[in-house]
Parts: C-alpha cells; structure tokens; sequence
C-alpha cells in the first residue's frame, strides 16, 4: 500500500494518488491490470483496517480495546479509537455497519471515560 502523502518515493505516491482519483476512466485493461497487481483502490478503508488490525493485536496482548492516549507508542491507536466514537454519536458515514461489527467483535467499550478504567498497558508498565 502506498500512502497518499509518501515521504520515501513522493512521485510514487502522487501517481497512485492519481490513479486512485481517476480509478472510473481508466480503460478497463489498465483497471484490471492494476487489480491483479493488488493495488488499493480506497485508501481510507485500507487505513480503517490497518488500524482495526493494530486495535485487534493490542486486545490480544492486554486483553482490553482500552487504549491509554499518554503513551507514546499507542497514542495514534488512541485517537483513531476516539475518532470512532466520535462517528458512531454523530452518526458519521466514515463509520460503516460493518466497522461496528468489526468493532463490537472485539467487545470494543463505544462509552469509553478516561477517568473510569486504567489502560492495560499501564497496568503492565508497558
């Protein structure tokens, strides 16, 4: 997956960005071309899912999707979690029926108070 804004190869990251946003008129040979290369066509699902993916190994390791916004190494994991709820109260579209799903698989606490529970990691001094 190469990312919108990509420091290591800019050029590169401009022309997917560029395909991408012209992803309906590209004939069909290159579209398919493209697939079979296993090119990313939605880049905001891909980051949804790397997210979740991280969310789901970090509720394997402490058990809880209660993730700490203070610590340096989660910190992105905690705001994309707080951006979660954040859509689901707004009802925003950004956050599919099926991200729910996803989410409510992993027991995910959408009422989450920071004064309420410790982080694990905390817990673990991790």
């Amino acid at each position: 997956m190469v990312p919108n804004n990509w420091d290591e190869n800019p050029l590169l990251a401009n022309w997917v960005h560029y395909q991408r946003h012209r992803a309906s008129t590209l004939s069909i040979e290159k579209y398919q071309l493209l697939d079979k290369l296993g090119f990313e066509w939605d880049n905001q699902e891909y980051r949804w899912m790397s997210f979740y993916y991280k969310l789901r190994e970090y509720r394997k390791t402490f058990g809880s999707c209660i993730v700490s916004e203070t610590s340096p190494e989660y910190k992105s994991l905690a705001n994309w979690i707080t951006r979660q709820r954040t859509q689901k109260r707004w009802f925003s579209p950004g956050l599919t029926a099926e991200h729910i799903r996803l989410l409510d698989g992993l027991s995910f606490d959408w009422t989450y108070r920071k004064n309420r529970k410790k982080p694990p990691e905390q817990l673990t001094g991790g």
